[in-house]
């Protein structure tokens, strides 16, 4: 019940919340606490409805609800939307990513609503979310990558190489060849 004689601008949920918004400086420290719920929440809700078949073991979990985390702030710093020509729009890069965790609208346009994710910033999350999620199950652990020297560690640099290149870019991370634009990509993310 709300007794409070005069409803407050947001009394909906903190996505709503989120919804158009390019927090200011001195909104960042209201900002940053929902986006954060947001990512956590969605790497739990996605680890549960996702890994009945193929559970994860409380370190893979973990590391993955950091890994979460970690990929949004290098894909975005936590932006769905910036400011452009005085006017608010998506955070899109050059060659079709888009919002907070950076969803490609042309490799994911089957699977995900490109209009969703560019003005949903929750359904952006949740979809960026089971990619990471999906790539961690079906090519980092499955191709073994925690075997190699760095063990658990190298399954969230290797989740985060497929997400950033494509699943066949698990192994980017320790490939002393791979192009300098992506071993700079790769240990800005390992920084994060």
């Amino acid at each position: 019940f709300d007794f409070w004689p005069i409803r407050s601008a947001w009394a909906g949920s903190s996505d709503e919340r989120l919804q158009i918004w390019v927090p200011k400086k001195s909104e960042l420290p209201e900002y940053l606490p929902i986006i954060r719920k947001l990512l956590t929440d969605s790497a739990s809700n996605t680890v549960a409805n996702l890994s009945e078949s193929e559970p994860l073991d409380a370190s893979v979990n973990k590391l993955f609800h950091h890994l979460v985390l970690a990929t949004a702030w290098q894909e975005s710093c936590w932006r769905q939307y910036v400011i452009k020509n005085r006017k608010i729009v998506t955070l899109r890069s050059g060659t079709g990513d888009t919002g907070l965790m950076q969803i490609n609208e042309r490799v994911w346009r089957g699977l995900y609503n490109t209009q969703k994710l560019r003005w949903d910033t929750a359904y952006n999350a949740r979809a960026g979310v089971e990619v990471l999620h999906r790539y961690l199950l079906r090519y980092a652990l499955k191709r073994g990558e925690h075997k190699h020297k760095g063990g658990l560690d190298n399954l969230a640099r290797s989740t985060y190489s497929a997400y950033n290149g494509g699943p066949d870019e698990t192994a980017r991370y320790r490939n002393t060849r791979a192009p300098a634009v992506h071993q700079k990509t790769d240990a800005a993310f390992w920084q994060k």
